[in-house]
């Protein structure tokens, strides 16, 4: 592929055309990942029409708010549209190779009633802001990471259902207890 790249956004979108294309229900968002063997003429354009935007002048029309990220020379472009209400509303970004930051922080993002100064300040980068790394998400149900497992076990937490009582992971469906097990005996024995 000549580039890959991830959507998130809390509309509903029309599937972008690329070779390939993934689309995941996430809390309060859709995720689709895609990839192309073909060159984006214009990425930032491409990437707001993928989201339903015409131009950089209809985001603001719309009441939205653009923040935006280009470097040319390395093919790295990235986009987060705010809505009016402070929350996330959207977010694209590609790159020429797979090298992209992980989906599990910005996910998080949606579920926010608003996003804080640090937080906004992070959106382009993909990556929380320092002491926010949740890890892996295990429990898709809420949204659990492996790190604020691990962080329970080392609290005390030592089995799936007391990891369950403080944390909701795995509480739901279920599908995410033997991996909750497996997080418990490897940080029990580190």
């Amino acid at each position: 592929a000549k580039w890959h790249g991830f959507i998130l956004s809390r509309e509903s979108l029309t599937w972008p055309k690329s070779d390939y294309l993934v689309s995941v229900n996430g809390s309060a968002h859709t995720r689709l990942e895609l990839a192309h063997n073909q060159d984006l003429e214009n990425p930032v354009q491409d990437m707001l029409s993928w989201l339903g935007f015409e131009t950089e002048a209809d985001v603001a029309n719309k009441g939205f708010e653009l923040l935006a990220y280009e470097d040319a020379s390395s093919n790295f472009y990235r986009l987060a549209i705010m809505n009016p209400n402070g929350q996330l509303e959207a977010v694209a970004m590609v790159a020429p190779s797979e090298s992209l930051p992980q989906r599990t922080w910005l996910a998080l993002q949606f579920e926010k009633a608003s996003i804080d100064e640090r937080s906004r300040q992070a959106l382009l980068s993909g990556f929380a802001p320092a002491g926010e790394d949740v890890g892996a998400i295990v429990c898709a149900c809420f949204s659990v990471g492996s790190k604020t497992i691990e962080k329970a076990v080392k609290g005390g937490c030592q089995t799936a259902a007391a990891v369950g009582d403080q944390l909701k992971a795995g509480t739901n469906c279920g599908s995410c207890i033997p991996e909750i097990k497996s997080i418990i005996a490897s940080t029990s024995h580190s």
